[in-house]
């Protein structure tokens, strides 16, 4: 059987958080809430990789809405959507 390799788990998480919003299970999410939904399946760096990708490429877009402190009280949560193709609201 042929190993995944780490490029390949980042797209293939890519592909899940993309399913999350596409699929209308979630239209706004904050970051933790991303990795929590899909820890079953990706290691929580995988996630953070791919939610990076997904930012750097346009595919999903942070918000601008401030989130509060995480558990540790350092980082403030992230909030992402997807990016919007059109012009409604």
């Amino acid at each position: 059987m042929a190993t995944i390799g780490p490029k390949e788990r980042v797209e293939m998480a890519k592909d899940a958080i993309l399913r999350l919003f596409q699929e209308g299970i979630v239209d706004v999410a904050y970051d933790r809430e991303i990795r929590y939904r899909l820890e079953d399946k990706f290691p929580h760096d995988v996630i953070a990789g791919a939610i990076k990708e997904l930012t750097g490429s346009g595919s999903l877009k942070q918000t601008n809405v401030p989130g509060r402190r995480g558990p540790s009280g350092e980082h403030p949560n992230k909030f992402y959507r997807l990016r919007r193709l059109s012009s409604r609201r």
